[in-house]
């Protein structure tokens, strides 16, 4: 018997769940609803309880889920959204922070070695040839 496409998407599954790798994008709108579903309960409990009692009519209490839930979202997706805005401006900085670390280990370097140096504010070194702009 040949072997269909089917099976070779088994063993990529298979091969995926091994490594362990999970995408973090697919990590975060997993975690992103999972947060929403429960905030929107939490919210809608309430008006779920009175309509399995049978105090509230089944459509009111499903129209309030509906709304907790839409609210929920917005509000996980917003501190979802500064918290990545925090992230990327703190890696920012450490990106910033190891380049001027490089620098000043590169300078304090060629000042040991006793090379000479220019910086951009100095200009050129003496002797050395000139450039026309």
């Amino acid at each position: 018997m040949g072997r269909s496409d089917d099976d070779d998407d088994e063993e990529d599954d298979d091969e995926e769940a091994e490594d362990g790798l999970i995408d973090p994008a697919l990590a975060e709108a997993a975690a992103k609803l999972g947060i929403s579903l429960i905030a929107s309960l939490l919210l809608a409990g309430p008006a779920l309880l009175q309509a399995a009692q049978g105090q509230r009519d089944l459509a009111d209490a499903a129209t309030w889920y509906l709304l907790s839930f839409l609210v929920s979202r917005i509000g996980v997706g917003l501190v979802f959204g500064l918290y990545n805005m925090y992230r990327l401006v703190q890696e920012e900085n450490m990106e910033k922070a190891r380049i001027i670390a490089a620098a000043e280990e590169r300078a304090s370097r060629d000042a040991a070695s006793g090379l000479p140096t220019v910086s951009p504010k100095s200009g050129p070194l003496p002797g050395g040839p000139a450039v026309n702009r």
